[in-house]
């Protein structure tokens, strides 16, 4: 059954002489309530906002465009909001508090319809949400963004959705797809930012503390362009010290972490190894990275303009590092295998462009101990390697010199 409601139960029954339950019963049957049905808003053919809110009494306003009711949240199990053709904008706003029904679960589907449509969650902002995951649909417009606070919840159901702005606070996780996912993060507009999976639904925040990717099934590649838009300053990673963004791949899929260096600002990235496809990722302006499942990382840095450093810390075991040198000024491919005597795991394939090449510590290897090895590959050309006079523990590299 559905409860096809334009009015509003309660301003309907009103306007009909009947109270809200006896309402429902001549409609449903005897026995019927309002919680047993969806709760159905529509809008029409032109461009509407229709916007969910918490009074703060313990009722939930809806306003089609300039037109509002309210319903007791106890009488609401879910919420269908049919936004037929035209632009339309679904807003959910919990700054007067978490948008939830009486049992403090809600679910509220959006079936948007044709136009360009968009969900906008806290326009202004808002405190009280706890974490907020985020997991688009194989179907282009299609996904699902659940929002917790302080013991209640609320669930959104998107069909046909062009955007997601949210500017609540809280955690943040986002879920790849089960195929091939090429996941990105980025600056939006209006000093957002932006994750993308594919060129699904794209989905702005605005307020968040801290991002954790989770790249799911298939060969994974997640993208980290973001120059700190906003800022984070959680911890998404407790075991891993206070890292803001952690990435999660599947482990032997072959995925592999992109990170690049904030333009105008030196970036010192420093990869540090702790086990099999895990690790943290120090240095970047957006914030520190803790990574497991990875088979390989890519660092794009800028040598010229910013002076970006590329470092790795060793393991306490022992560590063999394979630098492979390129023609190409501050490349170099990383490979190796570190705790060689103990727990022994591959270093990530790290493949480095634009590192420094006008100061010593183009590559730095810290925490050396045990008995490490560096192998040193030059390329088909005429190399020559050396140990900096000045800095005796520094090897230089010159091609064609």
């Amino acid at each position: 059954m559905t409860a096809r409601v334009t009015l509003g139960t309660r301003r309907l029954a009103v306007l009909l002489g009947l109270s809200v339950a006896a309402l429902i019963a001549a409609v449903f049957g005897a026995g019927s309530s309002l919680g047993e049905v969806p709760y159905t808003v529509f809008g029409d053919a032109a461009a509407n906002t229709i916007t969910i809110t918490d009074t703060g009494f313990g009722d939930v306003e809806f306003c089609v465009d300039a037109f509002c009711w309210t319903e007791n949240s106890s009488f609401l199990d879910s919420v269908i909001v049919e936004g037929y053709d035209g632009n339309d904008a679904l807003v959910v706003d919990h700054a007067g508090g978490f948008v939830t029904n009486g049992a403090g679960a809600l679910v509220i589907s959006f079936n948007a319809g044709p136009g360009d449509d968009r969900v906008e969650v806290c326009p202004t902002g808002c405190a009280g949400v706890q974490a907020t995951t985020w997991t688009p649909s194989a179907v282009a417009g299609d996904g699902g963004l659940a929002q917790q606070g302080f013991g209640v919840a609320t669930d959104l159901v998107l069909a046909s959705v062009s955007a997601v702005r949210d500017g609540s606070d809280g955690s943040l996780v986002v879920n790849g797809t089960t195929g091939d996912d090429a996941i990105t993060y980025a600056a939006g507009g209006g000093g957002a930012g932006r994750i993308g999976v594919g060129g699904l639904t794209p989905y702005d925040f605005t307020a968040k503390s801290d991002l954790t990717v989770n790249g799911g099934q298939g060969a994974d590649r997640v993208e980290l362009a973001n120059p700190g838009t906003p800022a984070l300053f959680g911890d998404c990673s407790s075991a891993d010290g206070a890292q803001a963004v952690c990435v999660h791949g599947d482990a032997g899929a072959g995925d592999r972490l992109v990170a690049h260096g904030a333009s105008g600002a030196a970036d010192a990235v420093v990869l540090a190894p702790t086990s099999d496809g895990a690790g943290t990722l120090g240095g970047l302006t957006a914030g520190g990275v803790a990574y497991s499942g990875i088979e390989a990382t890519d660092l794009s840095l800028q040598y010229g303009a910013d002076g970006d450093r590329f470092g790795v810390v060793g393991t306490p075991g022992d560590d063999l590092l394979e630098l492979r040198t390129s023609t190409v000024p501050g490349s170099a491919t990383l490979a190796g295998a570190l705790d060689r005597a103990a727990t022994a795991f591959p270093l990530p394939v790290t493949v480095v462009t634009g590192a420094n090449t006008t100061a010593a510590g183009v590559l730095e290897f810290t925490a050396v101990s045990g008995a490490d090895e560096l192998v040193v590959h030059g390329t088909a050309r005429n190399d020559a390697f050396g140990l900096d006079p000045d800095a005796p523990d520094t090897l230089r590299h010159e091609v064609d010199g």
